[in-house]
This record gives C-alpha cells, sequence and structure tokens, in this order.
C-alpha cells in the first residue's frame, strides 16, 4: 500500500477540529471543525481519482487517524471518527472532519498550545484513497524542526505541499520521528538455513524465536513496486531543470560533442501538448546495452566504468538518473544509433508504472532496426497540456539559467580534469507564444567570470589542507599579485554540533569579490560592466540587479555544478551569517561570485544526494565548508587593510589618545592667547581668561577619566562574555549534583525524623561533604571571573603579575586539558606592577583563548602556552607565545590585527583591539612579533 506525504501550515480555522481550540477560539468564532486540505494538492497531486471513486459516499468517506505530537515521544492518539469531506459541491474544497477531537484524559493540556503557524506532516496510507492517516503536529517551539520543516514551504500564500520521503528523512534524525516514518512491515517469518552461513541463520534463528513450531518457511525476493520508477524519477528530483540536466549530462557521459535541448509546443486539433527532445550524437547504445542495463534501475554500470570510451569521467554513477525523464513528459521514446549502424527504440508510459502492482507488470516495447543514421541517442517525452502550461517565460529563463550555470567559466588557469571545452549545449525554443523565446535556436555559453571583480582570490587546495594561493585587487591600477605560499588550514576535530571536520581532496577554488557601496558600483559601471544577456552598459540599478542574480558559490564536479550550490541566495557557507556580527571585515553572500572544483566522491569523501539537491552533510561538507570560509578570509583580510588605508574603514583604535585629544584644549589655549594679543587684551582680563580655560581642562580631564573607566569596564564585561561557555562546563557538574543528590538527602532526612538511625545519618553525612566540595568548585570559579565581572572600577594598586596569569589559566583549565596543551609560567612570585589587575585579565584571557582556538587543529605531539616575565631598564616585560599557525607577516606589519572587527576566526573581531586598549590604560604597548613557529604577543609595561 503506497504512501503519500503532504506538509500543511495549520490556520486559525484549521485549528477548529480540536475541541479546546474550538471552544477557545479568540475574536470571531469560526464553526469549522476540520482541518482544510487544498484541493490541488490533496486532489491534484495524491488522489486524483478519489472524486470518481467507490470510497466516496455522498461527498465522504470514513478514515482510519492517529495523531502523533506535538511534543517528542507523545504517545499515539488515537482519533476515531473522522471522515474525508468533499466541503462543496464543486469538490473545490477538502476538509479532514468529523466530531471534534478532545485532548486526551492522560493529557488534559495535549492540544491547548498548538497555534496557527504550527505545522501538521500528514501521512496519508492507501492507492486509490486513503484509508488511513497518521498526522505529526509540529510546534514552533520545538524551533530547529519546525524551522526545517517550514523551509519546505515556499511562500507565504500556499500552506499545503506534497513532500517527498527524501525531503523528509534528510530532515529527521530523532528516532521518534524515523518510527513515525517507518513502513508498515508483514509479520516475519522463519527460514531454512540452506542460503545462509551456519552463524547468519543461528542469529536470525535467536531472534526469530526458533524454539516455536513453524509454520511456514520459504525464500522469497525483494518485489518493487510498479511505481518505484516513479520514485525513483519523478518524486526524487526536485524539479524539470534537474531532470533535462540529468539527461545532458548522460549525453556528457556517451562522448557525444554536444547535446541539443528543444522545447517544442504542438497543436493536433482541440489537443495541446508540448514535445520535450534531448539529442546527442555520442556513442549510442546496442539492444542489448538498452536491455541489461538502460532497463535496470540503479546498475552500477557507470560506477564500474568511471570513464567513457573516449576518457570523459562519468557524470552519473548513481543509475537513476534517466528515469527523471518522467517528470518532463508522461510518456517517453528513446532511440540510439550505436557505431554499428544499428537503431534500438524503446517506448514506454509512465501511467503504466503508476498503476502496475508489482515493477515486472509492465511491459516495455523495444525494437532494432537496420539504420544508416550517425550514431547517437534521441530522447522523446511526450506531454499533455498541463505540462506545456508549465512552461512560460519565467520557466525557460530559470532552464537556460540552469543550463549556463551548469558549466563553469573555464579559464586558463583552471586546469579541470573535464573534457568541458569539447561539449557544447544548445537550446532550441518552438513555436511559443512570447516574444524573444518562440523559434530560436541559442548556444547555451557559461556565465563569464566578471573580470571586473575588485577582489580575487584563487588557487589550490591540497588533500592534507596545504593551500597555494593568489590574491589580486583590481582597484588599484597595476597592483601586483600577492601570492599567499603553503598557507595550512586547520580544521575543528571537536565540534560537537557538527561532528569532525575532514579535508576533502584535492580543491581548486576561485572567489571573486565586488564591493557594494555607491562609489563601488559607479567604479564597476565605469570598468564595462554589461548586462549577461543583452551585452548593453548598464547603470546603478541594473548593475545591483546583475549581482543578485548571478552571485553565489557554486561547486563543480568533473565540470558539472551541483545544485542548488551555486544558486544566488543559497548561503551554503553561511557568510552572511558572519558578516552579521562583523560587516566592516566579512564579505556577504550577495558580494561574490565563486567556484570550488572538486574530485570523485571516491578521492574527495563529498557525496551527492539521491535527490540532485546538493551534499550530503558528512565530515567532509563540514570541511569543505570550513576551507572555503578559510580561504576567503585570507581575502577578507587583505580588503580590510586595502578599505582602511584609502578611507573606506576608518580606524577605531587608540581609544584613550582619542578621548584625550577630544578633551584637550591646549591648541585652543594657545589661539585664543594669539588672538588676545593681536586684540591687545590687558593682561589682567588675559589671565581670567586662560585660568577658566584651566578650570575646564580640568574639568574635561575628570571625564575623560570617567569615560575610560565605563570602557574599561564595559572591556571586562565583554571579554567575560567570551567565556561563558568555560562558566557553564565547569559550572554544570556541581549544579547537576545539587540537583540529583538534596531530593535524596531531604528523604533520607524525613527517614530519620521518624525513626532515628545512625547508617542513615552517616549518609546524609557523606553526601554533604561532596556538596561542600562541589559548592567550593563553584566558589573558586566565581572567585576566578570576579576581576572581569566587577561592578565598579576599582583604583591602581600593586598585584602580584604570576597570580593573575596563574587565575587566568585556571579558568580555561579544562579546554587546555582536553586539548592537551601545556602552560608553562617563567616569572619570579613576587614580581608586581603598580596598576590594574583587571586590564591584565582582560588582555590574558583574550591571548588564551585565541591561542586554544587556533591549537585546536593542529597535530603535534606537544601543544605549548608560554608566558615569560622579567624586568628591562624602567619596563617590566610579559612575552605571550604558542606555537600553533601563526600569525601572516602582512598582518602584523600593518597592525590591522588590533583593529575592532578584524577577525579571522569568525568572531567580532574586538578582542585583540581590547587587549590593546587595556595595556595602553596602564601606560603600556601591546605588540605583535612575526614568529615562525606561532604566535608572539610582548606586553611592555613602565614601572611607575
Amino acid at each position: 500500500m503506497s504512501r503519500k506525504l503532504a506538509l500543511k501550515k495549520l490556520t486559525k480555522s484549521d485549528l477548529t477540529i480540536f475541541e479546546w481550540q474550538f471552544q477557545n477560539q479568540p475574536g470571531k468564532k469560526s464553526k469549522q471543525k476540520a482541518i482544510n486540505l487544498n484541493s490541488s494538492v490533496f486532489i491534484g497531486q495524491l488522489y486524483p481519482g478519489l472524486p470518481n471513486s467507490n470510497a466516496l459516499k455522498n461527498g465522504r468517506m470514513e478514515i482510519s487517524t492517529e495523531i502523533h505530537g506535538p511534543r517528542k515521544g507523545e504517545v499515539v492518539h488515537q482519533a476515531s471518527n473522522r471522515t474525508i469531506t468533499a466541503a462543496s459541491s464543486t469538490q473545490k474544497n477538502w476538509r479532514l472532519g468529523g466530531s471534534l477531537i478532545p485532548n486526551p484524559q492522560d493529557q488534559p493540556l495535549r492540544y491547548s498550545s498548538l497555534k496557527p503557524g504550527d505545522l501538521v506532516l500528514f501521512d496519508f496510507v492507501g492507492d486509490e484513497a486513503p484509508e488511513k492517516v497518521r498526522m505529526l503536529l509540529i510546534s514552533q517551539s520545538d524551533q530547529e524542526l519546525w524551522h526545517s520543516f517550514n523551509q519546505l514551504i515556499p511562500g507565504e500564500r500556499e500552506t499545503m505541499v506534497r513532500l517527498k520521503s527524501d525531503q523528509v528523512f534528510n530532515i529527521i534524525s530523532d528516532s521518534w520521528l524515523l518510527k513515525f516514518l517507518g513502513e508498515e512491515r508483514s509479520e516475519s517469518k522463519t527460514i531454512e538455513s540452506g542460503k545462509y552461513e551456519p552463524e547468519q541463520y543461528e542469529l536470525f534463528s535467536k531472534q526469530a524465536g526458533s524454539e516455536n513450531l513453524k509454520n511456514r518457511s520459504d525464500y522469497h525476493k525483494i518485489r518493487p513496486a510498479g511505481r518505484h520508477i516513479i520514485t525513483i524519477g519523478k518524486d526524487l528530483i526536485k524539479d524539470k531543470y534537474a531532470a533535462i540536466v540529468e539527461l545532458v549530462k548522460n549525453a556528457y557521459d556517451a562522448d557525444s560533442k554536444y547535446c541539443r535541448v528543444s522545447l517544442l509546443p504542438f497543436s493536433r486539433g482541440s489537443e495541446k501538448g508540448i514535445k520535450v527532445v534531448i539529442r546527442d550524437e555520442g556513442h549510442g547504445m546496442d539492444y542489448d546495452t538498452v536491455v541489461d542495463k538502460w532497463m535496470v534501475p540503479s546498475t552500477d554500470d557507470k560506477l564500474k566504468r568511471s570513464t567513457s570510451p573516449s576518457g570523459r569521467k562519468m557524470q552519473g554513477k548513481k543509475g537513476i538518473g534517466r528515469y527523471s525523464a518522467s517528470m518532463i513528459g508522461d510518456d517517453l521514446i528513446l532511440q540510439t544509433v550505436d557505431k554499428e549502424g544499428d537503431l534500438t527504440a524503446l517506448y514506454l508510459i509512465w501511467e503504466h508504472f503508476e498503476s502496475a502492482k508489482y515493477l515486472d507488470d509492465v511491459d516495455v516495447l523495444i525494437e532494432n532496426y537496420a539504420t544508416d543514421k550517425r550514431p547517437g541517442t534521441e530522447l522523446i517525452m511526450i506531454g499533455d497540456e498541463a505540462h506545456l502550461s508549465e512552461w512560460n517565460v519565467k520557466q525557460i529563463q530559470n532552464l537556460k539559467f540552469e543550463l549556463k550555470k551548469l558549466i563553469p567559466p573555464v579559464a586558463s588557469e583552471h586546469s579541470i580534469d573535464a573534457d568541458i571545452e569539447n561539449f557544447k549545449i544548445q537550446l532550441e525554443l518552438g513555436d511559443f507564444p512570447f516574444d524573444g523565446f518562440s523559434n530560436v535556436v541559442e548556444d547555451i555559453e557559461p556565465y563569464p567570470l566578471f573580470d571586473l571583480f575588485d577582489y580575487r582570490v584563487s588557487g589550490l587546495v591540497t588533500n592534507k589542507g596545504i593551500a597555494k594561493l593568489r590574491f589580486e585587487n583590481n582597484r588599484i591600477k597595476g597592483a601586483p599579485i600577492q601570492v599567499i605560499e603553503d598557507f595550512d588550514i586547520i580544521l575543528n576535530k571537536s565540534d560537537t554540533r557538527k561532528g569532525e571536520e575532514a579535508y576533502c581532496g584535492k580543491l581548486q577554488l576561485d572567489f571573486r569579490v565586488f564591493d557594494r557601496d555607491p562609489a563601488s558600483i559607479d567604479g564597476l559601471i565605469q570598468r564595462g560592466l554589461k548586462d549577461p544577456v543583452t551585452g548593453a552598459y548598464v547603470g546603478k540599478r541594473e548593475a545591483r540587479l546583475i549581482l543578485d542574480n548571478y552571485n553565489g558559490i557554486g561547486v563543480y564536479r568533473n565540470g558539472f555544478r551541483l545544485r542548488p550550490l551555486g544558486d544566488a541566495g543559497y548561503d551554503w557557507l553561511e557568510l552572511d551569517k558572519q558578516r552579521v556580527q562583523n560587516p566592516s571585515f566579512r564579505v556577504g553572500s550577495d558580494q561574490i561570485i565563486g567556484f570550488i572544483h572538486i574530485e570523485s566522491e571516491e578521492e574527495s569523501g563529498l557525496e551527492e544526494k539521491s535527490a540532485r539537491d546538493g551534499l550530503r552533510e558528512t565530515a567532509e561538507y563540514f570541511g569543505l565548508q570550513e576551507i572555503g570560509k578559510q580561504v576567503l578570509g585570507k581575502l577578507e583580510e587583505r580588503r580590510f587593510s586595502y578599505r582602511k588605508n584609502i578611507g573606506l574603514g576608518r580606524s577605531k583604535r587608540d581609544l584613550n589618545v582619542k578621548i584625550n585629544t577630544l578633551f584637550d584644549l591646549k591648541d585652543v589655549k594657545n589661539k585664543i592667547n594669539e588672538e588676545l594679543d593681536t586684540a591687545g587684551v590687558e593682561k589682567t582680563s588675559k589671565a581670567i581668561i586662560n585660568k577658566l580655560i584651566s578650570e575646564k581642562e580640568e574639568s574635561n580631564a575628570k571625564i575623560a577619566d570617567d569615560l575610560k573607566k565605563a570602557i574599561a569596564l564595559y572591556q571586562g564585561q565583554a571579554t567575560l562574555g567570551k567565556i561563558v561557555n568555560v562558566v557553564l562546563h565547569e559550572g554544570r557538574k556541581p549544579i547537576s549534583y545539587f540537583k540529583n543528590q538534596i531530593p535524596t538527602i531531604s528523604e533520607w532526612a524525613d527517614e530519620v525524623r521518624e525513626v532515628y538511625d545512625q547508617v542513615t545519618i552517616d549518609k546524609i553525612i557523606d553526601r554533604l561533604r561532596v556538596v561542600y566540595d562541589q559548592s567550593d568548585i563553584l566558589i573558586k570559579l566565581f572567585n576566578k571571573l570576579d576581576p572581569l565581572s566587577a561592578k565598579k572600577r576599582t583604583h591602581r594598586k600593586d598585584f602580584k603579575v604570576r597570580t593573575v596569569i596563574e587565575n587566568v589559566l585556571d579558568v580555561f583549565v579544562s579546554q587546555l586539558e582536553s586539548q592537551s596543551i601545556k602552560c608553562e609560567i617563567d616569572c619570579d612570585t613576587n614580581q608586581t606592577f603598580y596598576g590594574w589587575k583587571e586590564d591584565l585579565y582582560v588582555v590574558f584571557t583574550n591571548l588564551v583563548d585565541n591561542s586554544i582556538y587556533w591549537l585546536q587543529g593542529i597535530q603535534r605531539a606537544q601543544k605549548q602556552i608560554l608566558f615569560k616575565v622579567y624586568e628591562d631598564d624602567n619596563l617590566l616585560i610579559i612575552e605571550y607565545r604558542d606555537n600553533g599557525p601563526g600569525i601572516d607577516k602582512t598582518l602584523i606589519e600593518s597592525e590591522d590585527i588590533f583593529e575592532p572587527e578584524f577577525s579571522n576566526k569568525g568572531g567580532t573581531g574586538l578582542g585583540l583591539a581590547i587587549s590593546g586598549e587595556a595595556v595602553d590604560r596602564n601606560g603600556g604597548e601591546l605588540k605583535a612579533i612575526y614568529s615562525e613557529d606561532g604566535a608572539f604577543f610582548k606586553v611592555e609595561l613602565k614601572h611607575q
């Protein structure tokens, strides 16, 4: 029995099916008592034969109903007395109704929390008509699950859509949800061991209960249902464009030099329809190949061969792409001529598979002829008027767009291991009633790489994560290309959200970035930006629209794009999320046109989804994301420096100096005295004016000092925010212990009140000792954080430097131990400094936090953080080192790493800027020094 899935967004009137919701409706009351089933989906796609079915009596039928959710693990609620009803005589509206559904007696508030905008996933079971429906309620309070499903409903006006099983399984991972989607299985039967190894049968018989008397014992074969072909074709492919792309790839695999896609409307009397033809001049197939391979779903033929006779790397390896033709038309005619001159023709009707009980019940006619035609293959798909109506101007434009983006622009520096330059695509449009889209044949050319980019980073990344990159700045005329040699890309090996990230084979990357401020758009137009379609020069509005339509980072394998990676607005690298945190430094998804060429699945570990809608979210996929971000980060660093130097990004450093300058009246005082002298003002009046200015200077100095104290307080609290995860991790264990043990202690105390028992008293005392120890852990943790969480700025005083360093390292002790980072402190225990110890907490906390981040992906026998403190003349020197990947020399020379918002680790970019200000408040300087052995910072403080 077939399953049909649909997703619906619940409205106020839909919720009236639940008794509580019906009785407690706000505002105007609805009398509906049912959930609307959108006719275009329920009848148009799921059960088109239902209106004429015998199951429907007087416009209604009974249906068995189960309700799951809205919370995880919710027991199944059997909702009897349900009906499917045609709500109007025209049968345009259908509803799932019947008597009101009450809250279960053991769950009196089960449905009370539901509200408009919540979702319901319908699982209809039945072939001709629905016999059973299971409803999974998804509340907005379950944010992650609701958001994932809500994205499957395309527009605000649409409230119900049909889903494919693959779409749902890509979202669902929780066992209770998988159980909801589990196929119904027939009762297990025991079998004889003749076709199994003895240990296999022994294991099976134990599970089946071999001690019971067997009723039947037979071997059986799995028989796919007739509609299995539709499931792996039309139901699996996202849209018509994806289907056509699959068939174009097959032409490439056949060693053809071209593929022609023809959309040909036709009219035969009152009958209208469309013929879609995909033709190539490849090597064709002989009769046996059609029968033994083309007719075999999921054949491993291409997987085994891996390359075509001419040496092209095979695009399709899953053996199902050809069945996507079921989405394009109702019938399919295959005509293929092999190199021997034999023509093999195949004719099938997809409806036959829909109605057949088993796949092998469908007979497909295949004939073979002698011919003088050239080798090649032609697929002819015939669709009715409904298929024709889908091809409007927008859809044709979308198809052209997909075909153009299918093949990447091939630049001389791209050494793509594919025969793309020898493969051309043509699009033929027949007699459509659309201007510019009627009776034309167009050669599909890939969209050009925009040579008018502002910035570009390109190059190679090895399968070990070593990058060799080039950076270009087109905004500087004649600027030399910067070479970035042997940049090590460090992956995160312990991210609990994603799991491990892994390297994903060799990569070729090319990212081109455009500034989108008004001056940059003007520069883009002046450099000669043209419309990619019309070739006309454009204005500012058109320039922005072009960037809106053609942005995206595409991923290509063997020269062909993997949809939807590279679609405009498909931000799979999550660039916009980074940009929100740090807009001055980061690049948004609408500013970049990029290409990443990946290797085969075997070499890269990057697996394409069966539905041809992207890559599976494996460790290699997350590694690809991180590699892309880090390569783009090299461009972002250099772009940030350039924009700052030309005044597009203003420096926000030296905040203390700027505050002093703001309130310093010396220049004003000197100019006033010059004017007074010129005007001949007498000395007494001049002295009075100067005294007033001096008093204002003193007042300003106090204001400036108060501002510095406030800024220092806020910077300390900002640094405290960076280690919230540390606090949560360290404090969770004691709090969990309190939560678990206090009820037990209370229970024992009650027992002792009733009957004195020394054993119970001893147990209470023992547990209280542990409670004391766990409390001590929390107290010590908060004491460590106290200098950063102060509500008031203290006065300067002498403090021991080593104690500050040790306290900071104590805060991070768990992270340091988990990553095996060894810390050494070379500092006299009596070394003191007169200043604000809170500021040194800020400095060391930020430095240690950065080191832990960059050391996490380093594969070294010993990871280290070193402090060395010593005197030099009147200076206290604190050297800080780690043996991580270090800092790019150009960033140290430009001092951009101390700029607020500069960050190459995905944060806000405030850490080092705050640290520099903290040292400055103590009359010192924080310096970054280039080292090939890791990060190296030096704090120089003057004794006062």
